[in-house]
């Protein structure tokens, strides 16, 4: 699990989510990238890649979504909190 959308991030870092000062730079510092907007199933919202960023920056967005959509609740959590 790589790709994570906002509104999936901001359930997890919870005040402001990802809007907050505080929230970016701990994102920044934690290699989270911000890629681009696509649509997802109900409207289209900003993509963050967790992990393997260079290889998502390019990525096409019917890439993108079925990374988002392949993932489980679970999945990305353990993204989250992964070393």
């Amino acid at each position: 699990m790589d790709v994570i959308s906002a509104s999936e991030l901001n359930k997890y870092l919870g005040y402001n989510g990802v809007s907050s000062r505080s929230n970016r730079h701990a994102m920044d510092r934690h290699g989270i990238v911000k890629l681009r907007k696509v649509r997802t199933e109900f409207r289209t919202e900003a993509v963050y890649a967790l992990r393997n960023d260079a290889d998502w920056v390019a990525a096409a967005p019917d890439a993108l979504r079925a990374e988002i959509g392949g993932a489980t609740d679970a999945m990305k959590g353990a993204a989250l909190h992964d070393e």
